[in-house]
């Protein structure tokens, strides 16, 4: 079957109406037969579709994204791939979909409800593709950017049914958040300032900039006297060393031992606390950035990757089939507390920071369902044995 099949019936002069080249249908076809015949990757494909708009995208400075021929560009794409003219086709293009489902979303002037509308169209060619990237994936060496495509890491949007009732708990939070105590009160520690939990709302202002030691009579000195002398809080979350960032590490009980949890590559690992040895296998997550642990008749590793948060069986490893979708940009951190008697995530992207309910993955501020089973299967009471199978990714 020809990959490029049905091409011509796509309204690319449409669709590409907002590219910066400015780029028609006809050029677009003409770099995917190229593709298609085995030729050399080029960047001109990625050229034609660049959009010309400003988009925001903290982490990463860009201010550039992809326009709406993202999505059927994927589909071609992908058949390109399974079809295997050459391994470094293969491995180009697979490349270049990641590339394409990563870039910012955020477009200057676009509503929520268009960039969930471009998300969604990017959402049903991936998931309409999964077949012909696992065929890709079988003919070139292992390739982590197959992994991250199946995976879903690349969402932006939340769930149809909570789209105009879950928002953000607070913008402008920076890249770290953490909880703790004071007294009897829980709050949300972040770059800018403690937070209520349940309103987002800043409790106590963020200290002076530039190394300025405040004065402890003022609020931003309060807040640093705090900072160093409150009570840590239930966070039990890690994150990946990025930049100066602070270790975390978090632990988990079984069967009367201690493991512990660290990021690892593409992977999460559990060890024994007391010999070092592999606890199980390492669970693969594409580009993990931080981890935390809540109990759930039993333990549960959540897992920030992409914009996304999963969520893993964390005695056997399993995927829960629950996936926290909502974050426009990658997420740098979460943690975990208990507020309400309930286990609650709290993560951040570089803007925003956002509530979950651990147990339902329901976005704040929409109201909790009864809980829902976390549906992994368990293995209590024994550790993994090593050579257990792979666990996998949602």
């Amino acid at each position: 079957m020809d990959p490029l099949d049905g091409v011509e019936e796509v309204p690319w002069d449409e669709l590409l109406a907002t590219s910066d080249a400015p780029a028609t249908g006809a050029q677009v076809i003409a770099e995917l037969r190229a593709l298609a015949d085995g030729g050399t990757w080029t960047d001109r494909l990625s050229d034609l579709l660049i959009e010309d708009a400003d988009y925001f995208y903290t982490e990463w400075g860009t201010d550039c994204g992809y326009g709406p021929a993202t999505a059927p560009v994927l589909r071609f794409l992908a058949r390109i791939a399974a079809a295997h003219p050459s391994d470094e086709t293969t491995i180009a293009v697979l490349d270049f979909m990641v590339e394409l489902v990563s870039a910012p979303i955020d477009r200057e002037g676009a509503s929520g409800q268009e960039i969930d509308d471009r998300i969604d169209t990017v959402r049903e060619a991936l998931r309409d593709s999964q077949g012909l990237l696992r065929a890709a994936a079988s003919h070139v060496p292992a390739r982590p950017e197959v992994d991250r495509l199946l995976a879903g890491t690349y969402s932006g949007a939340y769930e149809p049914r909570w789209r105009g009732i879950a928002r953000e708990l607070a913008g402008r939070c920076g890249y770290r958040v953490d909880v703790v105590r004071i007294g009897r009160r829980t709050l949300i520690d972040t770059e800018n300032g403690l937070l209520d939990p349940d309103t987002g709302e800043q409790v106590y202002p963020p200290p002076r900039p530039s190394g300025l030691r405040p004065r402890v009579n003022s609020w931003p000195g309060l807040l640093w006297w705090l900072r160093r002398h409150v009570e840590p809080g239930r966070s039990r979350t890690v994150r990946q060393p990025i930049g100066g960032a602070r270790e975390r590490q978090i632990s988990f009980p079984l069967a009367g031992r201690t493991c512990l949890v660290r990021l690892d590559g593409d992977a999460v690992r559990r060890t024994d606390a007391e010999n070092g040895e592999n606890v199980g296998t390492p669970i693969p997550v594409a580009r993990p950035r931080a981890v935390g642990v809540f109990d759930a008749d039993g333990p549960v590793l959540a897992v920030a990757s992409g914009r996304v948060i999963h969520q893993f069986d964390a005695i056997s490893g399993v995927h829960t089939l629950r996936t926290l979708s909502g974050h426009r940009r990658e997420i740098h951190d979460l943690a975990v507390a208990d507020i309400g008697g309930r286990p609650t995530l709290f993560s951040v992207d570089g803007v925003s920071l956002r509530r979950w309910d651990a147990l339902t993955g329901t976005p704040w501020p929409a109201p909790i369902p009864a809980p829902g089973p976390i549906t992994a299967p368990r293995l209590r009471g024994r550790l993994p044995h090593p050579a257990g199978p792979r666990p996998g990714g949602d």
